[in-house]
């Protein structure tokens, strides 16, 4: 594989997409970074595909960098709604002794 390959426009576009993953991934706890960050690189992920075919620049690490950064766009997501999913059940744990208390 000749090394231009690292530079064809689709697989930049993909380096942009693993930044805002790790972008969004250090700010995950904070959703009005976290989220804009996840659906540009869904956006790009589009974006490079199509550049890929327009462009004429198709190769099998772009194939292999395009599916690398699906999976941790998605392993990072999943990550997000099981934290979401804890915070909810301890929630549904407390709230139950909160609201007996004398006070509500």
């Amino acid at each position: 594989m000749a090394s231009e390959v690292f530079l064809y426009v689709p697989n930049i576009i993909g380096y942009i997409r693993i930044l805002l993953l790790l972008i969004g991934w250090w700010c995950f706890n904070c959703p009005p970074i976290f989220v804009p960050c996840y659906v540009i690189s869904i956006i790009l992920d589009g974006l490079d595909g199509y550049a890929a075919r327009r462009l004429n620049q198709i190769s099998e690490f772009g194939a292999w960098l395009d599916v690398v950064i699906d999976n941790l766009g998605r392993g990072m997501l999943w990550s997000a709604l099981f934290e979401v999913r804890v915070k909810l059940s301890r929630m549904r744990r407390i709230l139950p002794q909160i609201c007996t208390n004398k006070m509500c």
